[in-house]
């Protein structure tokens, strides 16, 4: 909660009410001019009655509230004072801890006759980053205004404190799934390569379960979704044009997966060099929200058809061919970037 001196806090149905000591603090609560959460609106921002002569001056609210958790980058402050106050002091007292949000990264601007303060980042800040949401911990940033900021009578401000942390930016990579990946050939399925050459229908298939994810995910944080699979695999051949469509089999690959109705196409699979000789991706994030949304009635699985009407003899890794051994890092993989709080 807000830490303030002198100002008593009275929890009442999960609403904070604000009561001063020894005067009215002009704080907002169900039956004042404040809404339910205690902010106030700006319509009714200069209705605060002044505080008496001598009263300090206070906040009253403060957005996003204290220990709020998954704020965005690009927030912005909003602190409520109870009397108008004086710009150059109160910006001057603002303290914060935490990279980006100290008093020379942050801009100020007033509304509300002066007793709206409201401070925006120059640069959003930044979010805690890794590859294991279980283990990656949110950016935390503390901030306060101190006895140093006066109301435009002169009078100190009582001094507050708040805090809140940032969502955090998760690259997590899936495998595949051996049972779902593999080729449809004349009706028979092989778990194995997905095979592209001449002698095949030019088919192959890779699924992922989703259930590493974590639940909480909100299927519009999911920033991106890239699959990437090996064309170096059993040897090096010239990559043709395979396009990628997302599909719907069920848990194991069977030979009704070439008939499947596409539910998407993700276009065509292109080079990753970033990622190491023989690799390519694909874009596939729409889909994977979608399976995401959806993934009660999909089963948690995304799963997609390769084809390609011009290849040769080209061959890609499947999970199921690339388990053992050193092989297993050819094997095809999804990476889900998302945030969360």
């Amino acid at each position: 909660m807000i830490k303030r001196g002198r100002i008593g806090w009275m929890a009442t149905g999960g609403v904070m009410l604000i009561a001063a000591c020894g005067g009215n603090g002009g704080g907002t609560g169900p039956g004042d001019d404040g809404n339910p959460d205690g902010t106030v609106d700006a319509a009714t921002e200069g209705a605060l009655d002044p505080a008496p002569e001598g009263t300090s001056p206070f906040v009253v609210s403060v957005t996003p509230p204290d220990g709020a958790s998954g704020v965005a980058g690009d927030i912005v402050v909003t602190v409520t004072f109870s009397e108008p106050m004086d710009p150059r002091s109160t910006g001057g007292a603002w303290t914060s801890t935490g990279d980006g949000f100290g008093p020379a990264d942050v801009t100020f601007a007033w509304s509300g006759g002066g007793k709206v303060l409201k401070v925006t980042p120059q640069v959003p800040l930044v979010y805690a980053g890794g590859d294991d949401p279980a283990t990656t911990i949110a950016r935390s940033y503390a901030f306060g205004i101190g006895t140093g900021a006066t109301d435009l009578a002169g009078r100190a401000l009582v001094p507050f404190a708040a805090g809140f942390s940032t969502l955090r930016h998760i690259v997590q990579t899936l495998p595949g799934d051996p049972a779902q990946d593999g080729s449809v050939a004349g009706g028979v399925v092989g778990n194995g390569v997905l095979d592209f050459s001449v002698t095949a229908t030019g088919e192959g298939f890779l699924g992922f379960g989703l259930a590493g994810l974590p639940d909480a995910l909100d299927a519009a944080r999911i920033v991106a979704a890239t699959l990437r699979v090996n064309s170096e695999y059993p040897v090096t051949f010239t990559t043709e044009s395979v396009s990628v469509e997302q599909v719907q089999y069920g848990p194991t690959l069977v030979d009704s997966a070439s008939g499947a109705a596409a539910l998407s196409n993700d276009g065509i699979l292109a080079e990753d060099p970033g990622a190491g000789v023989g690799w390519k991706r694909a874009d596939i994030t729409t889909a994977v929200r979608g399976d995401w949304t959806d993934r009660a009635a999909r089963g948690g699985r995304t799963q997609y058809r390769l084809a390609c009407g011009s290849c040769t003899v080209v061959f890609y890794a499947s999970e199921a061919a690339t388990t053992g051994g050193s092989a297993s890092q050819l094997a095809p993989r999804l990476a889900v970037d998302y945030v969360l709080p």
